[in-house]
């Protein structure tokens, strides 16, 4: 079964949980357009905030556990900020959501997430020549 990741914002206390997106997994957060943009858009947003992610696979006992003084617990009690992110991202006309969509998975079947696209279609740029 592939890890399932979640990004973590330790020093605000936040977290941005990606289950309700097909993109929980590495290749589906890189491969996956919106998911890439709603961990990009987080981390540009707190660029001196300790941020990680944090697989599903690890428990805060091991010596690899990310988040030293964070027990898994307290990260549970993390707000979940995905939420946020999404409305800012589409209130800016980067994602735009298109209701519901089906992922199926071998490990837990069809599941239902948000259908996002990243609609962004960049400013154009003014080029000046010598």
């Amino acid at each position: 079964m592939p890890l399932q990741y979640e990004l973590v914002n330790a020093t605000k206390r936040e977290r941005l949980s990606l289950s309700s997106l097909p993109g929980r997994t590495k290749h589906d957060i890189a491969g996956n357009p919106a998911a890439a943009a709603i961990i990009a858009w987080y981390m540009m947003e707190h660029p001196r905030d300790r941020i990680t992610f944090v697989t599903d696979d690890i428990s805060d006992l091991h010596p690899a556990w990310p988040l030293r003084g964070v027990t898994r617990a307290e990260l549970d009690r993390y707000r979940d900020v995905s939420v946020d992110v999404i409305t800012t991202l589409v209130a800016a006309g980067i994602l735009e959501e298109r209701g519901r969509g089906f992922v199926e998975t071998p490990e837990r079947g069809r599941e239902v997430v948000r259908d996002l696209r990243n609609v962004w279609k960049g400013t154009p740029q003014t080029v000046k020549t010598p």
